[in-house]
């Protein structure tokens, strides 16, 4: 363990600006999970606790053979010897603590999923997870659609405080379902496995939303049922002037010619089109799409015919980039 408590660093930038959380209590002196593997190593009292307790709102795809059902691990940390689980009133069953924790995979419906553990000693602890379980057909009766938030170039799940909404990472097109075509995911540095920026994004609360991406996409698509939807965009040039010119150097791109290559952000300009309108006719770094700041913008389109949402990116420039998106169902 390095320190007990999250503690503010004013030079740090990454998802949470200005703050190294590598505490076991937030500045709040609010336990994350870890805080609870120390206790059930040390602590003489008997206590048992639900991981994740901390995030009360969430959402996934759906299970592969199910469009009402996702599975996802839970933690049961505690220093007795066993725990037992319910879900929804349903028993789990009861299983050995191993080093401090028992994992149970808990199947979560849409709404309020109530999870409680009890220890062998008769110790308890209760929760309660609002679950969006996103169907792998859009079109589904059992699970009918209602809202959709994507970050892209992502592969983490991501909770707003303040709206409990919840959101998923993305994933390529499937028929029937949703996701991304073309394009790669973006990194600071090619040389790593990390992705996205540890830059500060501006104009925004949410810095791990707009600091992941993906490059070059060419298209993104939502086979919804009819109806009207409201769709946000979220873009930030992840780039700063400074590394575009870099990379144009790099590539040795001709700027004077009017060509562009693969990479050449430094020309980067676009096109939305939604459903064979256009939408934007050209973002680039002339408008909105500054250096690391947040730019969002919406739309509404009229779903017929059972043809969905299909929105392609037209690349005048460099690539396309798309940090993150949402769909709602208005009616």
């Amino acid at each position: 363990m390095w320190n007990l408590v999250d503690f503010v660093n004013e030079s740090r930038q990454e998802a949470t600006p200005h703050l190294n959380t590598k505490g076991l209590l937030t500045t709040d002196r609010k336990p994350k999970d870890a805080y609870y593997i120390y206790k059930a190593f040390w602590a003489k009292q008997p206590f048992v606790k639900i991981g994740g307790s901390d995030w009360p709102s969430r959402a996934q795809c759906a299970d592969e053979s199910s469009d009402t059902v996702a599975t996802q691990p839970v933690t049961i940390y505690s220093n007795q010897y066993a725990v037992s689980l319910w879900v929804n009133g349903e028993p789990m069953g009861a299983k050995k603590i191993v080093n401090g924790k028992a994992v149970y995979p808990v199947r979560f419906k849409n709404g309020t999923n109530q999870i409680k553990a009890i220890s062998a000693n008769g110790s308890e602890d209760l929760v309660n997870v609002q679950f969006h379980v996103v169907a792998n057909n859009l079109k589904s009766e059992e699970n009918p659609f209602t809202s959709l938030n994507v970050s892209l170039g992502d592969a983490r799940m991501f909770m707003d405080d303040l709206t409990g909404e919840a959101w998923v990472p993305e994933q390529a097109y499937k028929p029937g379902s949703w996701g991304y075509a073309g394009g790669y995911v973006y990194k600071e540095n090619e040389n790593s496995d990390r992705y996205g920026s540890t830059r500060v994004i501006v104009g925004t609360r949410y810095h791990a939303l707009y600091q992941t991406q993906r490059v070059g996409l060419s298209a993104f698509r939502a086979d919804v049922p009819d109806g009207v939807y409201e769709i946000t965009f979220h873009f930030a040039e992840l780039l700063t002037n400074k590394a575009q010119e870099k990379l144009i150097n790099d590539l040795g791109v001709n700027t004077g010619t009017g060509n562009t290559k693969r990479g050449d952000i430094g020309h980067r300009s676009f096109g939305v089109i939604v459903n064979d309108a256009v939408f934007i006719e050209a973002l680039s770094s002339e408008n909105y799409l500054v250096p690391l700041r947040a730019y969002n913008t919406k739309t509404h389109v009229n779903v017929t015919h059972g043809g969905g949402i299909h929105i392609r990116f037209a690349a005048h420039g460099g690539e396309a980039v798309l940090n993150a998106i949402q769909l709602r169902r208005i009616y």
